[in-house]
């Protein structure tokens, strides 16, 4: 008992340190960026310890393993929340969804899902270098209607839509395309912002060429 106790601080620690380096840092250093994708799970693996704990009665760590798991957790909490409420009759309106799917991530199916799940009318992707992978798992995305793509592939940057899309001359960093939506033509602007070298400092400087 006390050897695992021993354990379950251990673990909490070095998630806490994590997330201190997270918070003071950003994503300049590698192993924080590759512990990222897994702060779903590692909130979950810690209520699984304040589960145990609460067992063996342990109350500060119960408290503590609970707290940092909400923590993590919270983010992703709005996604379970109902959606809004539609639009009324008459009004034109389309889903725009945004996802960086993380370029470490190889999972192509989990990203396939998420995107299927939400069936946006417009997603603009970052870090998406497997797209011909993912496009042949979106086929049922518009319910047998046409999916168009517009990519640029060495950026890993990518715009599907069910609207038609034209490409545009790119930026250094930067996706531009043509949207034809039922009401009007819009033009959007896909990138991500670099930030590994100078922190987030690089990202401000970035945003600024583009005022």
């Amino acid at each position: 008992s006390r050897l695992v106790s021993l354990a379950s601080w251990a673990y909490i620690g070095t998630i806490l340190v994590w997330l201190a380096v997270w918070v003071s840092t950003g994503e300049t250093l590698l192993l924080t960026r590759l512990a990222i994708p897994f702060s779903y799970w590692i909130g979950l693996s810690l209520f699984f310890a304040a589960g145990c704990s609460l067992w063996q009665r342990q109350w500060l760590l119960t408290i503590v393993s609970a707290g940092v798991g909400l923590l993590l957790l919270g983010p992703y909490v709005p996604q379970y929340f109902p959606r809004a409420a539609p639009p009324e009759s008459g009004t034109q309106t389309f889903t725009v969804m945004t996802y960086n799917t993380m370029g470490l991530n190889q999972d192509v199916d989990a990203i396939s899902r998420v995107i299927l799940n939400e069936k946006p009318d417009i997603l603009f992707l970052q870090e998406s270098y497997q797209i011909d992978a993912l496009m042949g798992r979106l086929g049922t995305l518009y319910d047998g209607q046409p999916v168009y793509l517009a990519t640029e592939q060495s950026m890993g940057l990518s715009t599907v839509s069910r609207f038609p899309l034209t490409r545009l001359p790119a930026l250094r960093g930067i996706q531009k395309v043509s949207v034809r939506t039922e009401c009007d033509e819009l033009q959007a602007w896909v990138l991500r912002a670099p930030k590994v070298n100078g922190g987030m400092e690089a990202q401000y400087r970035f945003f600024e060429t583009l005022a």
